[in-house]
């Protein structure tokens, strides 16, 4: 079974994307700053799912 943005987009109930490590604390302030899906940065899709949940760690939140 193939799970492409769409399918996460259209068919999920519930997304949690968890985010952990200093080296993703980019990732982590991009995805939280998106209005909506960037084509080029694909873990924006969590912006348009059903019950959106962005976990991070310290690290990653903090940048340390």
């Amino acid at each position: 079974m193939t799970v492409g943005i769409d399918t996460i987009a259209g068919s999920s109930r519930e997304v949690i994307m968890i985010v952990s490590g200093s080296h993703k604390h980019a990732a982590y302030q991009r995805i939280k700053a998106a209005k909506a899906y960037e084509p080029d940065w694909p873990a924006t899709i969590v912006v348009e799912c059903k019950n959106p949940t962005l976990i991070a760690d310290r690290a990653a939140f903090e940048g340390i």
